[in-house]
């Protein structure tokens, strides 16, 4: 590997649309014409950390490859094929729910409401919801924290179509990155406010993780849940980072309120 690092041409690796990772992280290494993907992290704790996660999941294989470490640089296998699209079929959406299932086994230590209260503290400092709102969304949320009764695991929490590629009809998460520490499923949130909208789509994704992993504890108040925890922190990033991407403030703020009046007998 050392080898490689020192022979190999590294520039920023982009996706398949051109764009960049926001960590600034993630390079493309060449050597003698063949492709490798170098992780150049900035603390060598996350490197270790990241390269332990790859180690507890490779064995599932939808993970590139681990070829080794040499400090904060970590090296993996490139897949080639494509980035996945807005539109995949039936089958690929539900090896997205296998993998989440796979990653959702890893169960960590945390806690489940830090980050949620954080971002709502954001949101309301900003004030980027009313007053009457807030207090809502603090009510909601400890009625569903009590009959949620999350737990903390590995999630792929962030999932959309240049996170994943499709090689040889097989799904790869190749964005180690995005794995974190969140509550249980919270990948859904992203996924099916922004990806898979539809209710088949969202079908297929739970069947691929009901093969992996049980679904018991998913009930439609625990979906209701993870989808608070991610409003919440969407409402925030859109102000935040300020970009196109996140234009969607309104669209946020709406399907906020339409949950809010789902428990609106709450007081």
């Amino acid at each position: 590997m050392k080898h490689l690092l020192k022979n190999g041409k590294i520039s920023v690796l982009t996706s398949d649309d051109g764009g960049e990772g926001w960590s600034g992280e993630v390079h493309l290494l060449v050597y003698e014409g063949k492709k490798y993907v170098l992780r150049k992290y900035k603390t060598l704790k996350r490197a270790k950390y990241f390269e332990e996660i790859s180690n507890k999941l490779e064995k599932y294989g939808f993970l590139p490859k681990l070829l080794g470490r040499v400090g904060k640089d970590v090296l993996y296998e490139y897949i080639k094929g494509r980035d996945l699209i807005k539109k995949e079929n039936t089958s690929i959406i539900y090896q997205i729910g296998e993998i989440c299932g796979y990653i959702n086994k890893i169960k960590v230590n945390g806690n489940v409401t830090r980050r949620f209260k954080k971002n709502l503290k954001e949101v309301k400092k900003r004030k980027l919801i009313s007053k009457e709102e807030i207090i809502k969304v603090e009510n909601i949320y400890q009625f569903l924290l009590g009959k949620a009764k999350p737990i903390f695991t590995l999630d792929a929490n962030d999932l959309h179509g240049s996170n994943l590629r499709l090689r040889d009809g097989r799904v790869y998460l190749v964005d180690i990155d995005s794995i974190a520490e969140r509550p249980k499923l919270f990948a859904i949130g992203k996924a099916f406010f922004k990806w898979f909208k539809k209710p088949l789509q969202q079908l297929e994704f739970r069947k691929g993780y009901s093969s992996i992993s049980s679904t018991k504890f998913w009930t439609g108040e625990y979906q209701d849940f993870i989808y608070l925890n991610w409003l919440i922190q969407d409402i925030y990033y859109c102000h935040y980072f300020k970009k196109k991407k996140y234009a969607g403030i309104k669209l946020r703020k709406e399907q906020l309120r339409d949950l809010l009046n789902k428990y609106g007998e709450l007081k």
